[in-house]
């Protein structure tokens, strides 16, 4: 399995030279960086795709992935304690008993991702969307979850104890824990009539 991933790696950095090379013959300008990534989502590197590509569970304690395009990747019980995810396209992504204490999540996208029983104490989820997002049983205790879109995400036995949750955006769709109450200055889109 390693030997597979290492040749499908070594396979991708030669066709990069390749585009690199390409670009250059022929004169086209890259886009600059800051335009690429305010547009799409950034690509992984070769090394960062064989990474995310070994065999489960993955341990990628600390790893940088800001702006990276992780949708509908399968992250399910990986160690990702401290990762730098801010901005990242996680949408649809299997991050089902992921370990996330402490990491950055700030502004990313985990709409329609599996969270259910993943660690995020201490998590930085500010401004991210978990629109329609399962975080069942997800232990989000200290979370920063200001200003975060919730609307339609299951919360359904999750812990939120000293969660912040200022500026919170939820709707009638979305699952509270058994007994709990959002706070008072967590935003019900229904009543205010915003949209996500």
């Amino acid at each position: 399995m390693q030997r597979k991933a290492l040749i499908v790696g070594i396979c991708l950095l030669i066709i990069n030279i390749a585009l690199e090379t390409r670009s250059f013959l022929t004169g086209a300008l890259p886009v600059k960086a800051s335009e690429a990534l305010q547009e799409t989502p950034r690509k992984l590197t070769t090394e960062e795709y064989i990474l995310l590509n070994q065999p489960k569970p993955l341990w990628l304690v600390g790893i940088e992935l800001s702006g990276a395009d992780l949708s509908e990747s399968n992250l399910y019980g990986a160690a990702l304690y401290g990762a730098t995810l801010g901005e990242a396209n996680l949408s649809g992504a299997n991050l089902s008993r992921a370990k996330l204490t402490d990491a950055d999540l700030s502004l990313a996208d985990l709409s329609l991702a599996d969270l259910s029983l993943a660690k995020l104490t201490d998590a930085d989820l500010s401004e991210a969307n978990l629109s329609a997002t399962i975080l069942n049983g997800t232990d989000l205790r200290r979370a920063n979850l200001s200003g975060t879109n919730l609307n339609g995400a299951n919360l359904s036995g999750a812990d939120l104890s000293e969660a912040y949750l200022f500026g919170t955006k939820y709707n009638s769709q979305t699952r509270w824990p058994d007994g709990f109450t959002p706070p008072d200055d967590a935003i019900n889109v229904d009543e205010t009539g915003e949209s996500e």
